[in-house]
């Protein structure tokens, strides 16, 4: 079984090799021991591994180059709040106990969000899992994460852990295939005859010199005749070829939020920070002479450009504020996924000082990518006129520990809560912009999770 696998060696005198224990005053334990790929079925993907557990709380991370993963299963811990510096403080009292812990999590668009759909994920939610996988290419390292909040004597922690590995290893099932979902009601959010008032409510206060942009989001709410399977999603999502990031937040059964985010908000390693700048849209061409051309276009087009460059230099300007050396790494590229393409710019720089992973996020969160330009301006204006709630829609998502981490923003994603499947998308609204091309261009950022609706509602 599972849990007698990490157990073996979990309280052992000498752990040798590869295996690693952290202990500070018994305030925390974590075991890491790097395992063989044949631990895992060669015709069982990792996240299919993942989804044998029938859990409450699941948690899964893929880099866009797919040679990393993360995952997580069950929780020990869970900082929760909605005010930044409690949650920050918490963090770094585990971090203190154990600077191995990693912890899976994300945020509010708007932390003072409460919307009934979105409870379980809270202001701020970050876990730390009872067992941890990581892949980096061809190497696994397996973890087992215990936080001593009770002061608990080790034979005590000795029990609480065999428990928590049992339950875990006692979950352990082939699951079964997703039963086809009917759509029982299809509802926009807004319908399109708000969505152009919407539209021009924010041209006008563009033309006034309020803003220069904002992001607008609406989203595609779908019932259906038996709870939706948060499985059969991910395993979907897996299977789409392009060079994004994949994430899954099960907060309950039944209940996760998930997607595949071209866009990384940071990746940190020690002092060592990247982000990308991403913004400015084409969709894909019905053949390679099509795409080229629909390529060209968007690198020729002032409006797109704008967009663009609106969001990096807001990056670089906020990336000046904790680096000394800001630079392009690749600037104005197109990269191309499978139903859209879009510019894109990389920045990095040196981190001059301590930064602990959460401040940066809040640092560069919402960029003029998915909340507009100036920032306060426009996070008012979408307050005011968005009528659902973005809860953790195109906000940092992603995994920290203490001197690396990495968040995507949660764009191109879902949110499910049992029957119904919530979907999300957004366009950038600038001076020239026109509310029935934006429309057009929300739902080509849907259509990974709307072709996925289709297939299950099909058969």
């Amino acid at each position: 079984m599972l849990y007698n696998q990490l157990f073996t060696s979990f309280f052992s005198e000498e752990i040798n090799g590869v295996e690693k224990y952290i202990c500070a005053d018994g305030k925390a334990i974590r075991i890491e021991k790097i395992i063989d790929e044949t631990f895992f079925d060669d015709s069982v993907k990792l996240v299919d591994w993942l989804q044998s557990f029938q859990l409450p709380e699941m948690f899964y991370f893929q880099s866009r180059d797919q040679l990393f993963e993360l995952i997580g299963l069950g929780c020990d811990y869970a900082v929760v709040g909605d005010v930044a510096d409690e949650v920050r403080s918490q963090t770094q009292k585990l971090w203190q106990a154990c600077n191995g812990f990693v912890f899976f999590g994300g945020m509010s668009f708007f932390i003072d969000d409460d919307s009934p759909e979105w409870k379980g994920f809270e202001g701020y939610r970050f876990v730390l899992p009872v067992i941890e996988i990581t892949r980096k290419k061809n190497q696994f390292v397996i973890a087992l994460n215990h936080f001593n909040s009770q002061n608990l004597d080790v034979e005590t922690i000795k029990t609480v852990l065999i428990n928590k590995l049992s339950l875990i290893d006692e979950s352990k099932a082939l699951y079964p295939e997703s039963k086809n979902n009917q759509v029982t009601r299809e509802i926009q959010i807004p319908e399109f005859v708000d969505w152009e008032k919407n539209v021009d409510r924010i041209l006008k206060q563009i033309q006034d010199g309020i803003i220069t942009k904002t992001v607008l989001s609406r989203k595609m709410v779908f019932h259906g005749n038996q709870p939706w399977d948060t499985h059969y999603f991910l395993r979907k999502l897996q299977d789409i070829e392009e060079d994004s990031f994949l994430f899954f937040f099960q907060t309950a059964r039944g209940h996760a939020f998930f997607g595949r985010s071209p866009e990384r908000l940071f990746s940190f390693d020690n002092d060592k920070i990247i982000l990308d700048a991403i913004a400015g849209t084409r969709p894909r061409g019905r053949d390679s002479a099509d795409d080229y051309k629909l390529e060209q276009e968007l690198l020729r087009s002032d409006k797109e450009m704008l967009e663009h460059r609106i969001v990096t230099q807001f990056i670089s300007e906020q990336l000046a504020q904790i680096c000394d050396d800001v630079q392009i790494l690749k600037s104005e590229k197109i990269i191309k996924l499978k139903h859209i393409q879009h510019l894109v710019t990389e920045i990095c720089g040196t981190v001059n000082s301590a930064h602990d992973p959460l401040s940066i996020a809040e640092l560069f969160h919402p960029t003029p990518a998915v909340g507009g330009y100036p920032q306060d301006e426009s996070r008012l204006i979408i307050k005011d006129i968005e009528s659902h709630s973005r809860g953790w829609y195109a906000s940092p998502i992603g995994w920290m520990a203490q001197d690396r981490s990495e968040f995507v923003v949660g764009i191109r994603s879902a949110l499910i809560e049992k029957d119904q499947l919530h979907v999300f998308g957004g366009a950038g609204i600038v001076a020239k912009s026109k509310a029935t091309d934006e429309w057009q261009e929300t739902k080509i950022k849907m259509e990974n999770l709307l072709r996925i609706v289709r297939e299950t509602s099909n058969g």
